[in-house]
């Protein structure tokens, strides 16, 4: 398969999903995650906000604040493609983007920087068994990456349904230190 091929089956795939389920597998991936050592060591953490049936992040990132760790927020500059994160207090501070997404505002929101970020949750549409992500096309977090530390712990977070054997690299993908879905933390 493709990367067309293989977001357009995931994407049904995760899209599957019932709300009881989505909501029973979400709260398993967060127990996983803050209870793990990587978590409780971190204090600046760069997470997102769910769309599209992803994990419901909510909740980790209200733990997050709560733990009195630094929540980082990713607003995406479409007209310059490129990401930024942002540091946010309350996530009721968040804007809606013009392609329905709450985000931080870049005035409102101190834009970080990236060396201070000791944790990643990334999103993403399908996940192999090496590390590596496919996710929607933008080349978004395979940019981000590449500016951070490769020390940075980079956590994929998605529903074991998402994992496929292999996907398609490129070159410059660069793969994740783990996947976290309802069944565990896999390490890479």
């Amino acid at each position: 398969m493709d990367k067309k091929q293989i977001r357009q089956k995931m994407l049904k795939a995760r899209s599957s999903l019932s709300e009881q389920e989505r909501t029973t597998y979400s709260d398993l991936i967060m127990s996983y995650l803050v209870h793990s050592e990587i978590f409780t060591k971190a204090s600046q953490v760069a997470s997102f906000l769910d769309f599209r049936d992803e994990v419901c992040m909510s909740p980790i990132n209200d733990y997050i604040l709560k733990t009195q760790k630094s929540l980082c927020l990713p607003y995406i500059d479409m007209k310059n493609k490129i990401m930024t994160f942002h540091a946010v207090n309350a996530i009721s501070d968040l804007k809606l983007s013009p392609y329905g997404i709450l985000e931080p505002d870049p005035k409102r929101h101190t834009q970080i920087d990236l060396k201070s970020i000791d944790l990643v949750l990334t999103p993403g549409v399908a996940f192999d068994m090496k590390g590596f992500r496919l996710g929607y096309g933008g080349g978004f977090y395979d940019r981000f990456f590449e500016k951070i530390s490769p020390d940075v712990p980079r956590i994929g977070v998605a529903f074991s349904l998402q994992q496929l054997d292999v996907i398609p690299v490129e070159s410059h993908d660069l793969p994740l230190t783990a996947l976290i879905t309802e069944k565990g933390i896999h390490w890479f």
